[in-house]
């Protein structure tokens, strides 16, 4: 019966730790400078503002097959933001680019298809 007792107040117990630490908000304390085959990887970043729980504004940077987030200074998402623009801009002209391509092959397939079976003459020969 102690044994039981025991372990319902060891499994309480490591709920109400768990849960408190899911509860408790990790702040920066510096901030470091950031490479530019970093600032490339980003994935997402959040700003942290010192006028509640933590002492200083930063961003905190989370970045591609990394675990950990980095802080940086704020005026960094100036620079972030430009960037993802960039990127989307970029990931657009990709798109068109690959649809452009995509539509032109379709119609090269089509006309040698044409061309193979003889219902497209484009030089105007006679094929007998």
């Amino acid at each position: 019966m102690d044994l039981k007792v025991v372990l319902v107040l060891a499994f309480l117990s490591a709920i109400a730790i768990t849960s408190t630490n899911a509860s408790i908000p990790s702040c920066c304390i510096s901030t470091k400078m950031i490479t530019k085959e970093l600032l490339l990887k980003v994935d997402r970043w959040e700003r942290q503002y010192s006028d509640g729980i933590c002492d200083i504004d930063a961003l905190v940077v989370h970045i591609k097959r990394r675990r950990r987030p980095v802080c940086v200074d704020i005026q960094v998402q100036a620079i972030l933001r430009r960037i993802k623009r960039l990127q989307q801009r970029q990931a657009k002209r990709n798109l068109k680019c690959a649809k452009q391509l995509d539509h032109s092959s379709i119609v090269l397939h089509t006309i040698c298809f044409l061309i193979v079976f003889g219902l497209y003459n484009p030089l105007g020969f006679c094929i007998d």
